[in-house]
């Protein structure tokens, strides 16, 4: 009988897939009961064979009893259990839609930290070039001073200061064209040398002793740029000039 039931249990075992066609697929658990079982089969006897889908049925149902203590005794748990689950699967949800809020917002956000990296240099290079500014405040305001004191040389009659001041008022922004602010009073530093050439035409139209009208010839020829006089005309400015005196 032991060797009828070893040949038998290769043919048992092969029922395995069709126990799985009828119930579903089985689980680890129950293939691994069901195996042993068959490991089992050889030693038992006819009267052991019947004896045990009776002893299965009171298996299952001590096993079920268990299965309702346990859940008795557990409920609370079971449903602190399942409220944490929910807690966890709401709070996941809002955390997807809050990474879905913020995958949506990085391009604009990457658009504004753009901008403001932008007005950040900007500020930074406004800055240097205040700090520069303020480190040559001194010769800045020299240079914005020169108009008004070329004014008061004209004006005042100093002449030779007059000349030079004009002269390297001119150099300056002829030497730094790319820098429109000296140009801008380079243009209205020289705007008094038409009051300047004026004064000294005049003076040579009055009474002047020789050496007085050579030195204003002399500063004639010394005005350059738009107010510069040729050999010729400066000769003509002295002829008329005495002349305009000699006889009035």
């Amino acid at each position: 009988m032991a060797a009828a039931s070893h040949a038998s249990a290769p043919a048992l075992a092969a029922l395995l897939p069709a126990l799985e066609e009828e119930h579903g697929p089985l689980t680890a658990a129950v293939e691994e009961q069901y195996l042993s079982l068959l490991d089992e089969l050889p030693s038992l006897t006819i009267e052991g064979i019947r004896r045990r889908p009776t002893q299965a049925k009171a298996t299952a149902a001590g096993l079920q009893s268990q299965l309702l203590e346990l859940a008795n005794g557990s409920c609370a748990a079971f449903v602190e259990s399942a409220d944490c689950v929910k807690r966890v699967h709401e709070k996941m949800t809002r955390i997807a839609n809050h990474l879905a809020r913020l995958e949506a917002a990085l391009p604009g956000v990457g658009a504004e930290a753009e901008g403001l990296r932008g007005a950040a240099t900007s500020g930074i290079e406004a800055r240097g070039t205040n700090t520069l500014l303020l480190s040559r405040l001194a010769d800045v305001l020299d240079v914005l001073e020169q108009p008004q004191l070329m004014d008061a040389c004209v004006r005042n009659g100093f002449v030779d200061d007059a000349l030079e001041l004009e002269a390297a008022v001119r150099a300056k922004a002829a030497l730094h064209r790319d820098v429109p602010l000296l140009e801008a009073v380079a243009a209205q530093t020289s705007s008094y040398m038409g009051s300047l050439q004026a004064q000294l035409l005049a003076q040579l139209a009055g009474p002047l002793m020789l050496p007085a009208a050579l030195r204003c010839i002399g500063y004639l020829r010394r005005m350059g740029g738009a107010y510069a006089l040729t050999e010729a005309q400066l000769r003509v400015a002295f002829l008329r000039g005495r002349t305009a005196h000699l006889y009035p």
